[in-house]
């Protein structure tokens, strides 16, 4: 059939608005910055990005970062796309194609750019817009604590000379003249000198700050953290500043103090070469004794310094310490930070949703009270439900993905589109507000619209098919995928796929399919229930008497007088006819798509989400003359996944198995392009034979990277598929199946050498 012919086949679609309540959990927290370093950056600059992170709220969670200027080392894009910074902040000169990297993989709200020339100016610029400054929250803290006659205040006077200054910064923070006077002055801050240059004062000087705050510490005020991954390091660590490429180690020496596992008094950093002395080595030993609680070992931490002459450290430092220090650890590689998130308050809300925009009342920052026009903050809003986590909202990301949820720029007050108010950060929708954003309004991309953005930005064409408007139809009749949990039932199927090709049934009829040995009160409660839904709809087999012509009428064309459907004869219903039931078209066509192993594909998949599931069936995608049709691409957690669904009950024949093979080559070349790192191949047979499984683990070696997975039918018909045998306990067989969650089935990441660890044996005590 023509397009023009099918245009004009094509009705007028009559949108009702549907509004619905969502419940979300919106938190408040400060803007989340990221400076890059260049490697060969001068002191001065370091030192402004140290200065400018005590002068704002939440500045101590800042990241720092080094590059060349050209690349990033996968360490060091690891803790960026773990610390998630709505906003990056390049210092000195970086390449436009490490912007435009950074731009896709992370989609900050922006990327500034601070010419080394000019940085404090730029730094003035970014307080005075955008960042909430210090200054007006000390005056906050004042006016609810005042009178304030002492403090755990202290500034320290950092030393003058190079690099102990660096690290005198790093540790305490640095205040300008402003910030210093209101220390000093409002909360009697005492000044801690470290200026004297001897070692043994400076670590007397650490020790005096350990239970007292530093301006550093200052900005974690009314901010609480939570932490979504692995622990960091325990212990006291030392990170050791090298003589050559310093800023790497003082970049490393900030993230880990910065996360919320570490005891961030339990992290400091020396410059090595001060150790040569045996003096200083005494004094860092005894130090190490008077202040290590809680645990039995130390780590010793450098980028740049090599693993040979921290060992060589060790040896010369562990005769030094007392008894209760007995293990002596060495980091030297992979410096990864945990994910973790920090917030000044969480409220819960109901967002009012209405054909993908949604509204919510946003609420007071505390320190509203000293907010200024220009200050912006940022509002997370989380849509997952602990009872429903699957309804959240979680897309996956890619490059325009803020435009997207951008939407219309009016509505949230910042006009600029490349300076977005909107992005997706640590799983949440993050919207940047200010004092007067009384009410959110944006927007909720369909999952289509998401699927289909991200694939054309990768190049290709893409229209959705017949599979997948049957399917979504299917899902809106069903009321939601969750309610397709029938389908598991195999007599359910059968019925079904039996109406598809038979017509109408009555109960009875039904009941002789449907679960023989369930009593009749089920069974009916269930016609009811489809009947309700729309996938049955009730009506009455009549045979003319005229014409003896036999059809099924559905309710709403009965009446005491009625034409019938051949001769059009003026019949009468008979009085004692039974009900029946025929299955509704839009059902009879979606399965004889393919729509049921798509659907319980759907439903398998979506039991490995913790927060969200988001999906589209039936998308073609074209490139370069090569045409495929996706049968599912689903976000997952925002992990992008794909999944190629069959039936194959009735066997996998060798031409099956080639075309198979072919499809999921296809698959592997697209999710390798667009960024999905899983491919599921779901059957609703009970065993893959030896000639597909082989062919599977041919694809598989060929894209070692990519996770790819069968689903056999005992899982679709499960529910859910159960973790590898390899991740559940040594105990013996377990008495239940243990659900599998997606990070079971993503590809484990291919590492060469040590893991960047050097540790000695013994039990190591974790700090308490």
């Amino acid at each position: 059939m023509s397009k023009r012919v099918r245009a004009k086949r094509k009705a007028r679609l009559l949108k009702v608005a549907a509004t619905q309540a969502k419940p979300a959990t919106v938190s408040l927290r400060p803007l989340r910055l990221a400076f890059l370093l260049r490697t060969d950056a001068s002191g001065e600059a370091v030192l402004t990005c140290i200065r400018h992170s005590t002068s704002v709220w939440g500045g101590v969670f800042s990241a720092l970062v080094p590059t060349d200027g050209q690349t990033l080392s996968e360490d060091w894009w690891q803790v960026l796309r773990n610390h998630d910074p709505d906003m990056i902040v390049c210092c000195g000169s970086v390449s436009g194609r490490l912007r435009g990297q950074i731009g896709d993989l992370v989609q900050p709200f922006n990327v500034a750019s601070w010419p080394e020339d000019d940085m404090d100016s730029q730094s003035s610029s970014l307080i005075r817009s955008g960042s909430l400054p210090m200054a007006g929250v000390l005056r906050h803290v004042y006016d609810v604590n005042r009178p304030i006659e002492q403090s755990r205040v202290r500034l320290a006077k950092a030393p003058e000379h190079a690099p102990l200054r660096y690290c005198a910064a790093a540790q305490f923070g640095l205040t300008g003249d402003d910030l210093t006077e209101i220390y000093t002055e409002a909360f009697r801050a005492e000044v801690i000198d470290l200026r004297g240059g001897d070692f043994r004062a400076y670590m007397a000087g650490l020790s005096v700050f350990r239970d007292q705050l530093s301006p550093l510490d200052m900005t974690r005020w009314g901010i609480s953290t939570s932490a979504e991954e692995g622990p960091a390091p325990a212990g006291l660590s030392l990170v050791f500043f090298g003589a050559e490429r310093w800023i790497e180690d003082l970049c490393v020496f900030w993230n880990l103090r910065m996360c919320p596992h570490v005891v961030y008094k339990e992290v400091i950093a020396l410059p090595i070469d001060l150790l040569r002395s045996r003096s200083n080595l005494n004094i860092l030993a005894r130090w190490c004794n008077e202040n290590v609680q809680g645990a039995n070992y130390i780590n010793l931490v450098s980028a740049t310094v090599s693993r040979r002459r921290l060992l060589g450290l060790r040896n010369r430092l562990k005769p030094l310490l007392g008894g209760r220090i007995q293990l002596v650890h060495i980091w030297h590689d992979r410096f990864g930070i945990e994910r973790f998130r920090a917030f000044e308050s969480e409220h819960p809300r109901e967002a009012t949703a209405e054909d993908g925009e949604f509204r919510l009342a946003v609420p007071r920052l505390k320190l509203s009270d000293v907010t200024r026009s220009g200050d912006q903050w940022v509002l997370d809003v989380d849509f997952a439900d602990r009872f429903r986590s699957r309804l959240g909202y979680v897309p996956p990301r890619f490059g325009g993905l803020n435009r997207l949820l951008f939407g219309q720029p009016s509505n949230l007050g910042l006009p600029a589109p490349d300076n977005s108010p909107a992005r997706l950060a640590h799983s949440r929708l993050s919207y940047r507000v200010r004092d007067r954003t009384e009410n959110l309004h944006a927007y909720l991309p369909a999952a289509e619209a998401l699927f289909v953005s991200l694939l054309e930005r990768k190049g290709y064409s893409c229209s959705t098919t017949d599979k997948c408007r049957y399917i979504t139809g299917i899902i809106n009749l069903f009321g939601g995928y969750s309610k397709a949990d029938m389908l598991q039932d195999g007599s359910v199927r059968q019925l079904l796929e039996r109406m598809c090709r038979s017509g109408a049934h009555t109960a009875d009829e039904m009941r002789q399919v449907l679960r023989p040995g369930d009593s009749a009160r089920d069974v009916s409660e269930l016609v009811q229930d489809l009947a309700r839904d729309g996938v049955f709809l009730r009506g009455y087999t009549i045979q003319c008497p005229a014409c003896d012509l036999t059809q099924w009428y559905p309710l709403q064309a009965l009446s005491e007088a009625m034409a019938c459907a051949g001769c059009l004869s003026a019949i009468q219903p008979p009085p004692e006819a039974p009900f029946s039931y025929k299955l509704n078209e839009l059902m009879v066509r979606g399965i004889q798509q393919g729509a049921i192993p798509v659907l319980l594909t759907i439903l398998a998949l979506s039991t490995l989400a913790r927060r969200s599931f988001l999906h589209a069936p039936g998308i073609e995608v074209r490139r370069g003359g090569i045409r495929t049709d996706l049968d599912l691409l689903a976000s997952c957690d925002g992990e992008l996944l794909m999944a190629e669904c069959k039936d194959l009950r009735q066997g996998c024949s060798r031409e099956s198995v080639r075309e198979i093979g072919s499809t999921l080559e296809e698959l592997a070349q697209i999710a390798e392009h667009v960024g999905a790192r899983v491919i599921f191949l779901s059957s609703l047979m009970e065993v893959a034979p030896k000639a597909l499984a082989s062919r599977i683990c041919r694809v598989a070696r060929r894209h070692a990277h990519l996770g790819i997975h069968m689903i056999s039918g005992p899982d679709l018909t499960r529910g859910y598929l159960c973790a590898a045998e390899a991740d559940t306990p040594a105990l013996g067989p377990p008495e239940t199946d243990v659900r599998a969650h997606l990070h079971d089935f993503l590809p484990m990441p291919r590492t060469s050498g040590s893991d960047g660890w050097s540790r000695e044996s013994g039990q190591s005590r974790a700090y308490a």
